[in-house]
């Protein structure tokens, strides 16, 4: 199997100032995100107007959504499909404040080179940071089951030959699966796991193991967002994170939390990982207990870090 290799030229890495100026960008789009909504609509009024209308007006009308350009904090032009992603539209970021701290993260500790995943892309905002983060030496693997979402994460990756993208579902078993899919505005919130109520699909499907099996390319970091599908991405993905350990980034949600995030969780501490919240920096606070903070802080869902424990601070 391929692995990553710490050493490189000086010049294949990002240098701090490179990093800071993505986090100097970041902090502006943080800054618009939060702020009132005037504050948006004289940034970009045009834009504001259009991406309200795709919300209101013009979604009867088109059930695909509006085909459009979003321009990213981190300087890369991304094709998206409003009423969905309409916070990147505006923003240039995915603004829910979790995201930001974990886009603060990535920047402060993605590695030029690494061999990185991204489970439940989407679009592809997350793929093409972590694209611009671990340079042209290392590689981005997206996965989106979605086929009306992998268009868009095709299309934004398909110029950048270090990014593969996949489309497949990634769980527990290696085939295919019914997919709930909730149109273009719920399009971030197909499930495998929750069908009740929604159009579903036949998606294909691969565990974890067998990409890795197949490809030979073992993960630095995965960032994983799949809509209560954890626990049986973690289930086909065991050999892997027993012998490698990458780092994990997994959005955790208080709905379908017994079943689909505590065997998750309780798993990764069994097998040597520590669990994390972030600061407003992006900084790990060690969590004990998902639950506890999650319920205590009212808070619906949240990005943790799962770390190795050889890897993390004590």
């Amino acid at each position: 199997m391929q692995k990553n290799s710490s050493s490189q030229p000086q010049s294949l890495r990002m240098s701090p100032t490179e990093r800071n100026d993505l986090m100097a960008a970041l902090e502006k789009s943080e800054q618009l995100a939060s702020g009132i909504w005037w504050k948006r609509f004289f940034n970009a009024p045009l834009r504001f107007i259009y991406a309200v209308g795709s919300r209101s007006f013009l979604k009867p009308f088109l059930s695909q959504g509006i085909n459009v350009k979003a321009f990213t904090f981190f300087t890369a032009e991304m094709a998206i499909r409003l009423p969905a992603a309409t916070d990147i539209y505006l923003t240039g970021c995915k603004s829910h404040p979790s995201e930001i701290r974990l886009a603060k993260w990535m920047i402060n500790n993605i590695q030029s080179g690494w061999a990185v995943m991204d489970i439940g892309a989407h679009f592809g905002y997350y793929t093409m940071l972590l694209q611009r983060l671990v340079g042209s030496n290392g590689k981005v693997i997206a996965f989106e089951p979605s086929p009306l979402a992998y268009e868009k994460l095709s299309a934004n990756a398909g110029i950048e030959a270090n990014i593969v993208t996949c489309n497949l579902g990634v769980i527990s078993v290696t085939g295919k699966q019914l997919l709930a899919v909730r149109g273009v505005l719920g399009s971030e919130s197909n499930s495998f796991s929750d069908l009740a109520g929604a159009t579903t699909i036949l998606a294909a499907t691969i565990t974890l193991d067998d990409w890795v099996k197949e490809h030979g390319i073992i993960p630095k970091f995965i960032k994983a967002d799949v809509e209560g599908g954890e626990w049986e991405l973690i289930k086909g993905g065991e050999a892997l994170l027993s012998l490698y350990q990458p780092i994990i980034a997994m959005e955790i949600r208080r709905v379908h939390f017994e079943a689909a995030y505590y065997p998750a969780i309780e798993w990764l501490k069994a097998n040597r990982y520590k669990m994390y919240s972030l600061s407003a920096d992006g900084d790990l606070l060690y969590c004990p207990d998902a639950w506890t903070y999650l319920q205590g802080g009212n808070i619906d869902s949240d990005n943790f870090l799962f770390m190795p424990k050889k890897g993390a601070e004590n």
